[in-house]
């Protein structure tokens, strides 16, 4: 039970870093694919450094202390990806990205919330809604040229 638990929770770190990567249309001027994916993996790196200075979480008390920490980082890097305008021709995967991270982002919450209940059966449960959310995504941030997003 504790290794599911464990995956549980490493596999919600991973998925909040990926989906840190998303982007949207915000600025005036468009990058090129290049600007877009260095800017993309400037982001992801910071949010990386950030989660790893709040560390993973081990244990459903963890999830429940350390999580809202994470996911409260995770919006952060959302918003600033967000705020990068990508060019016309990658516009769809992005979009993609953008969604799969906002589902991501709900997942999270609710595995905090199972969590904070003590409901390790949520947790794994929610884990698994998680796992194809971030095989996706890992796909679209490579394709995207940001690898540092599904590191």
């Amino acid at each position: 039970m504790k290794r599911a638990l464990v995956l549980a929770v490493g596999l919600a770190s991973l998925l909040a870093i990926v989906a840190a990567g998303c982007g949207g249309g915000g600025g005036s001027d468009k990058l090129t694919k290049e600007e877009y994916a260095s800017k993309l993996n400037a982001i992801c790196d910071e949010y990386n450094a950030k989660q790893k200075e709040i560390g993973d979480p081990e244990s459903l008390s963890d999830i429940g202390d350390k999580g809202p920490k994470i996911v409260d980082e995770f919006e952060n890097a959302i918003d600033k990806a967000k705020n990068l305008n990508p060019p016309d021709e990658i516009a769809d995967q992005v979009n993609r990205f953008i969604s799969l991270a906002e589902q991501q982002r709900d997942l999270l919450n609710d595995l905090i919330d199972a969590a904070k209940d003590n409901d390790t059966a949520k947790v794994q449960e929610i884990g698994s809604k998680i796992e194809p959310l971030s095989t996706e995504g890992d796909q679209i941030s490579n394709d995207l040229g940001a690898p540092a997003c599904a590191a």
